[in-house]
């Protein structure tokens, strides 16, 4: 397993996620997230001894690790807690939305072949956006009220242009 970890994951990729471990439970001695996540690390050192001597802090040892992070980021929009700790509150926010897995990219360029086919080679880019939003996100798309999008339509299309039926 920890073989297959190694295969997924890039080394860079696994340190980053130790680096924001230590960064989460206050200890920055040992990490390096400054090329990583573009941040000034000594305006991030400075700003973790500060979270350290603030009281209102989440106390770390009461989340769980998946909570975590979700309990720093509510502490840090509470009360603009982000304007003082800005490079803390950057270096958690973009190590937020770092995919896990390829898992997405890959369905979706898998999508793409089935739109896009040699029948409907000279299609536009405006009209592919679309239909492959459609494809790809099908749980939105079956939840949309079609009649709902049918008075919208007839708000949005000149008078004269409607077919009557």
């Amino acid at each position: 397993m920890v073989h297959s970890i190694d295969e997924r994951f890039s080394q860079d990729t696994i340190q980053a996620i130790h680096a924001v471990d230590s960064l989460l439970n206050m200890d920055i001695s040992q990490t390096d997230l400054s090329k990583t996540f573009q941040c000034d690390s000594e305006k991030l050192e400075i700003e973790v001894m500060l979270i350290k001597n603030n009281s209102t802090i989440p106390n770390k040892d009461s989340f769980s690790n998946k909570s975590k992070i979700h309990e720093w980021l509510i502490w840090l929009k509470s009360n603009d807690h982000y304007k003082y700790f800005n490079q803390f509150f950057n270096v958690i926010q973009k190590f937020v939305v770092i995919p896990v897995t390829s898992c997405t990219c890959e369905r979706s360029f898998s999508k793409l072949t089935l739109v896009k086919s040699k029948l409907r080679s000279t299609m536009k880019q405006e009209r592919l956006n679309a239909l492959m939003v459609l494809t790809v996100e099908q749980e939105m798309a079956v939840n949309v009220d079609a009649d709902a999008v049918i008075d919208d339509f007839k708000i949005a299309v000149d008078f004269k242009r409607r077919m009557s039926l």
